[in-house]
């Protein structure tokens, strides 16, 4: 009896960890956060606990007087402000792409990956990680590190 309890604390031991990994993002695209009016393609984003929407190729998503945050790449966010929208041109992990229609968005880049790339086209202009663009006035900020 005793051995059996203790080979079933084991097991149970042993898959509790694996309960802990929620998500696994293998393409670019996953809306991991939205508040307010956000919308995938004219149907608005409801956040949802242990359920995120997931961006295809050639979707858009819009935001109104809400904001979103998408995973373009391992530690690469996009945050995207109101009043904005972006259309997904690929999402590979390999090569992520994706176009800043309107409004403005913010890519966090935390990754130190150099294999991995991520294109962000603003008026028809590729853009790198670690800028500030606004779709509307073509403004674009940098910052160095």
């Amino acid at each position: 009896m005793r051995a059996l309890l203790i080979a079933a604390f084991a097991l149970v031991w042993l898959v509790i960890p694996g309960t802990a990994q929620q998500l696994i993002a293998a393409r670019a695209g996953l809306i991991s956060y939205s508040e307010g009016e956000v919308y995938l393609n004219g149907k608005a984003v409801e956040p949802q606990p242990a359920q995120w929407p997931q961006m295809q190729e050639n979707e858009f998503m819009r935001s109104g007087t809400g904001r979103a945050e998408v995973l373009l790449n391992p530690c690469v966010v996009l945050h995207l402000d109101e009043n904005s929208s972006l259309r997904m041109i690929a999402n590979r992990l390999s090569g992520t792409r994706v176009e800043l229609l309107a409004g403005s968005a913010l890519v966090q880049d935390d990754s130190n990956i150099k294999d991995i790339s991520v294109t962000v086209l603003v008026r028809g202009f590729s853009v790198l990680c670690r800028w500030r663009a606004k779709g509307c006035t073509g403004s674009l900020r940098s910052r160095h590190v």
